[in-house]
């Protein structure tokens, strides 16, 4: 009898680290960033206009997003609102009995200590540039038994990705300058911002490498347009921001100063207004559509 009941406790136990392993609980991983639960969260938030998109894609549901001027998907179009992306409304966090916050790795500092004194796990992505919103869908499909959808989304994006890489093949690589500011002051995109990494991938090359190593270390970049007509790009796209509106200012300064006129982009009517929703910071899952978008400025308009 009592070999029966070894051989009872020793399946029993067998089961329980089998159910340890396979059963309920959440674990996901970027890095040196790790969160591990156990038990699988149904009541998610995300903080992040950026990451709600991942979300959307990979079809989970979320119980909280946060107001943002940038557009929420459609999914979530009844979502409570939880607050300004990386200033959550805490009270609402907690009243909606939330048990996972997925959150930007670049909030991190301001917004993990607010979560810890609720209780409440977080977990901080980092999508900053193309290949860590690669990264990040796998990641995220991974954790949240999104697997297969995960797999779809990123067969997707390397056939579209390879197309490309076809095209700029067959093309002679441009200087470019990425520009915003209010019309009086103004700004490139540094060697660190989400667009380098989508600069280089349709063969081209960012002006402000040609300014001091410094500058090149940083997301932006401020300039004179006395320096830009010394850098000559042969594309200059703008990024309009709440104060330049739509590109107004940038176009009334076209007409005003004569020094746009001695760059190669304006003589070959090769300044373009873009749309900031793709390009002012990382475009995440929608990043895809930012190369191709960039490559249709550079190259086809």
């Amino acid at each position: 009898r009592s070999s029966d009941l070894k051989r009872f406790n020793i399946l029993f136990l067998f089961i329980f680290l089998t159910l340890e392993i396979l059963g309920e609980g959440f674990y996901i991983r970027q890095g040196d960033e790790e969160l591990r639960l156990d038990y699988t969260p149904k009541k998610i938030i995300t903080d992040s206009a950026i990451l709600s998109r991942f979300f959307d894609a990979l079809d989970i549901d979320l119980v909280g997003v946060p107001n943002s001027s940038t557009k929420i998907p459609e999914r979530y179009k009844n979502v409570e609102r939880i607050g300004k992306a990386g200033m959550p409304d805490l009270e609402k966090v907690k009243a909606l009995g939330t048990d996972l916050v997925v959150a930007t790795l670049f909030s991190k500092p301001t917004i993990k200590p607010k979560y810890d004194m609720l209780n409440i796990p977080s977990f901080y992505i980092d999508v900053e540039t193309y290949g860590e919103s690669k990264e990040a869908v796998e990641i995220l499909g991974k954790a949240f038994d999104r697997e297969e959808k995960a797999q779809e989304i990123l067969k997707e994006w390397e056939r579209r990705e390879k197309i490309l890489q076809e095209k700029v093949e067959n093309r002679k690589g441009k200087k470019i300058a990425i520009i915003y500011g209010n019309g009086e002051s103004f700004f490139m995109t540094g060697k660190e911002h989400f667009l380098e990494e989508l600069i280089e991938k349709i063969g081209c090359e960012n002006v402000v490498t040609s300014l001091d190593k410094k500058a090149t270390e940083k997301k932006s970049v401020p300039f004179s347009l006395e320096q830009l007509v010394l850098l000559n790009p042969d594309v200059i796209l703008i990024m309009p921001n709440s104060k330049t509106k739509n590109g107004e200012v940038f176009k009334e300064s076209f007409k005003t100063n004569s020094v746009w006129q001695l760059t190669t982009a304006y003589k070959n009517q090769a300044i373009h207004i873009i749309d900031p929703t793709l390009f002012r910071m990382s475009a995440g899952v929608n990043s895809i559509d930012a190369l191709e978008e960039l490559y249709r400025y550079v190259y086809e308009n």
